[in-house]
């Protein structure tokens, strides 16, 4: 569709930075699942210029994924949310202290927190897995899901830990369901005291 869009438009395809980041399989703008190619396709070694669609037209239909309306909800999102993720800047700009605080008080808000102040860690799993049940399994996404609420913990804990970004974008996706709902939160939350627990 982003082709036919183009060419229409412009009379040539273009590649959108948006399709390239970390968690997307589909187009942000048009919802359908985006043409993925394996590193070793005869393409990636070519050293002329590649339009968008001199590897669409030599694909059949069967190439063209048909996932369940759930599915492709989840990932329309999570794409919406990488773009998003990538544009946005953070009140005040990125803090731990902050970052925890906001996690912190919407795992109070969704009953994550024990009386305690401890991380209800097999409820917040069960929810985190349930959440994300209808894309785990996409080879892109299954690594990062696979360390599950790990970054989280570790932040409420106020230990560094090295983590990719789409671990992130998952948790966002789980606890905010957007970008724009986390910079809220995030900036409530730079104006707030510090929860401690």
């Amino acid at each position: 569709m982003c082709i036919q869009t183009d060419k229409a438009e412009f009379g040539f395809a273009y590649w959108r930075r948006d399709h390239q980041l970390p968690g997307v399989l589909v187009c942000q703008k048009h919802g359908t699942a985006l043409l993925s190619l394996p590193h070793d396709h005869d393409s990636i070694g070519s050293e002329t210029l590649l339009w968008p669609d001199d590897d669409w037209n030599l694909l059949d239909v069967s190439a063209h994924p048909a996932w369940p309306t759930a599915t492709l909800t989840a990932l329309h999102r999570l794409s919406q949310l990488a773009a998003d993720m990538a544009r946005g800047e953070l009140v005040d700009g990125y803090s731990i202290r902050k970052m925890r605080n906001t996690f912190l008080s919407t795992l109070v808000e969704k009953n994550l927190i024990a009386p305690d102040g401890s991380l209800m860690a097999a409820k917040a799993l069960h929810d985190y897995g349930n959440h994300h049940r209808t894309i785990a399994a996409f080879p892109e996404i299954a690594f990062a899901a696979k360390r599950s609420i790990r970054p989280l913990v570790y932040l409420l804990r106020q230990d560094n830990c090295r983590t990719h970004p789409l671990e992130w974008m998952l948790i966002i996706d789980w606890l905010f369901n957007d970008w724009y709902t986390f910079q809220e939160h995030y900036r409530q939350t730079a104006n707030k005291l510090l929860i401690t627990i």
